[in-house]
């Protein structure tokens, strides 16, 4: 009777089989993070909220002019994904508020100058009593003297809250691409090191000269590759294996970014709404169309930063489906290339 594979060894080659599928999904998920978390760092990049805010911001809802309010959006930014330095972002206010309060005094009330009846001379109602402020106020008094205005003039203590809770969330999806890139740099020098050390206990790619190397009646002679040419064969067979996840997650998150475009093409705001949901507490993020937090930051300024984002991260993903490919080419031509061996004169 012909023997048949074991029932032990059929299990075992299951269980490898199921542990490579494991693998897989896991190093195509920490892909795919890396994929939708590294294209959000271009939208973060120092200097573009504060241009974006100077040409969108909605000057025409609120007592400061674009430029003013492209510094409080600045300040906003790096509080939220930068220094996170309370005392700054107030002094920033504090800072476009007394802008505002040196041109009243100096231009006076006047309606036929283009500019808003809210910006008459005085302290309009909502404003902040800056006459209140020595020009030396320590930040608590700062802070008291701020709180106590409109949101018209101020980011209170509801938009302090939400940014904290933005920074929050930024902090935590900094932590998990550095978390994700740490593993899958793991990965590769851990694939790397396996590899070596395969190969090093593989007879085959031994440095070691045929016994009859060099003799001029040799019988024949041995058909070595050089030592760096096996090794590389070698590391770009293990490497292979990456090629599988790098490419599914490109796929998975360019189609889950057209399906994410097609909606925000449709309906930006529910999007919006819908991202905000899943991140912040209800009635945590809903302010006046003229805040100063909305107007500095309005719809429009969040549509291009959103395009900005979705660019990088369809960059990734053509760099993570052109990585793949070549990563599996190669590991296709190292399996055909036949092992060196005796050549007969």
């Amino acid at each position: 009777m012909m023997g048949g594979p074991s029932a032990g060894g059929i299990g075992t080659l299951g269980a490898r089989r199921i542990l490579s599928r494991l693998v897989t999904a896991a190093l195509t998920a920490l892909v795919a993070m890396v994929l939708v978390l590294g294209g959000l760092l271009p939208a973060m990049t120092p200097g573009l909220t504060h241009a974006l805010s100077e040409r969108l911001a909605w000057s025409d809802l609120s007592p400061f002019d674009s430029a003013q309010l492209a510094q409080v959006a600045e300040a906003a930014r790096d509080y939220s994904f930068g220094s996170h330095d309370k005392q700054a972002l107030y002094d920033a206010v504090l800072q476009v508020n007394r802008q505002l309060s040196d041109e009243r005094a100096a231009q006076g009330a006047s309606k036929g100058d283009g500019r808003p009846a809210g910006r008459a001379s005085g302290t309009p109602a909502g404003a902040p009593r800056l006459d209140q402020l020595a020009s030396d106020a320590a930040f608590p008094e700062v802070q008291r003297v701020l709180d106590g205005a409109s949101d018209a003039y101020v980011l209170g203590p509801e938009a302090i809250g939400h940014l904290d809770d933005v920074f929050a969330v930024g902090l935590a999806a900094k932590s998990a691409l550095i978390a994700a890139l740490a593993l899958l740099a793991g990965t590769v020098l851990g694939t790397a090191m396996r590899s070596r050390a395969l190969h090093a206990r593989d007879p085959r790619g031994a440095d070691r000269p045929a016994p009859d190397q060099g003799r001029p009646d040799a019988g024949h002679a041995t058909c070595e590759r050089p030592r760096e040419t096996r090794d590389g064969m070698a590391l770009a067979t293990h490497l292979a294996v990456l090629a599988r996840p790098l490419r599914s997650a490109a796929r998975m998150t360019a189609l889950a970014l057209a399906a994410l475009g097609l909606w925000a093409a449709i309906d930006f705001m529910g999007l919006f709404t819908a991202f905000h949901q899943v991140f912040f507490a209800q009635g945590t993020w809903t302010f006046s169309a003229r805040s100063l937090l909305i107007c500095a930051l309005p719809t429009e300024l969040w549509m291009t930063l959103g395009g900005i984002w979705l660019a990088g991260m369809l960059a990734l993903c053509a760099a993570a489906e052109l990585a793949g490919r070549r990563l599996a080419r190669k590991g296709r031509a190292t399996a055909r290339t036949p092992a060196a061996g005796p050549a007969r004169r």
